[in-house]
């Protein structure tokens, strides 16, 4: 049964009718909503991502095969997802090649006609808040051959350019903060974390918090109003992972908020 946001009926599907439903998103207007199954009859031909109208009551094939991720924009103007299983992640072990593809980004007013796409082994696409721009990573090759180094891009909607703003040997975790600023973790020789603000106007890094002491800082959530990264520390004490949580504003000492009690870190 499909529910807008109040609760009202909008319509029923047979869930017989839609084999390995998974990925459901629901758009920000809730005109539609988009869906990943695989669908054999007279009217699709197989696995892909689906549209639904809650207008016209029907659905449509809008990428065929193997997707991931489907995102919509915050102005539910465009939906975005990764298409694997590409010729070029032919190229990756199983495990990696299920999440890397190319980037796909469909204009949802415009029938999803397909306006953008970006990436080879692209993976993880994030929508900036005005759905303007898609941060995501893109694996590249070390001076080894192998796919281990990880590069955090940034392409833009409108004119398609990509901007690299860093790479590194460990997968970089990041979160939008405002938009024309990425928060990022990255990793020296050493896999020491650190938390910076990357700077789109200009690539620039403004480091935030470098700890020793922990083997990872993962950014959570950016608070506009207080300019405020909140992330999550983990530490590894032999088998047991603790976490921590955390609060810190740029040029200021980093505040931790759970759990308050026991010794301090910076």
């Amino acid at each position: 049964m499909l529910e807008d946001s109040k609760g009202k009926e909008l319509d029923v599907l047979s869930g017989s009718g839609i084999p390995d439903l998974s990925d459901v998103v629901w758009s920000p207007t809730e005109e539609n909503f988009a869906f990943a199954a695989d669908v054999a009859d007279d009217k699709d031909d197989g696995r892909g991502l689906y549209a639904y109208s809650i207008k016209e009551r029907k659905r449509r094939l809008i990428v065929s095969g193997s997707t991931l991720a489907p995102e919509w924009s915050a102005d539910g103007r465009f939906l975005i997802c990764l298409k694997t299983s590409t010729p070029a992640s032919e190229k990756l072990r199983d495990a990696v090649r299920r999440n890397h593809g190319t980037i796909i980004v469909l204009h949802a007013h415009s029938g999803f006609k397909p306006v953008l796409t970006a990436g080879k082994l692209a993976g993880y696409p994030t929508p900036s808040p005005t759905g303007t721009k898609i941060a995501f990573m893109e694996l590249l090759q070390d001076e080894y051959g192998d796919f281990d180094n990880h590069s955090l891009q940034v392409t833009d909607i409108a004119t398609g350019r990509i901007q690299k703003l860093l790479t590194n040997r460990r997968e970089p975790l990041y979160i939008w903060a405002g938009d024309n600023t990425v928060a990022a973790t990255t990793y020296d020789k050493y896999a020491v974390p650190t938390l910076s603000l990357v700077s789109l106007p200009d690539g620039t890094e403004r480091q935030l918090v470098t700890a020793r002491d922990f083997a990872g800082l993962e950014p959570l959530a950016y608070l506009s109003e207080q300019t405020r990264i909140i992330y999550k520390a983990a530490e590894r004490l032999s088998d047991i992972e603790a976490e921590e949580l955390w609060a810190v504003e740029a040029g200021r000492q980093p505040l931790r908020l759970f759990p308050q009690a026991g010794r301090g870190r910076s």
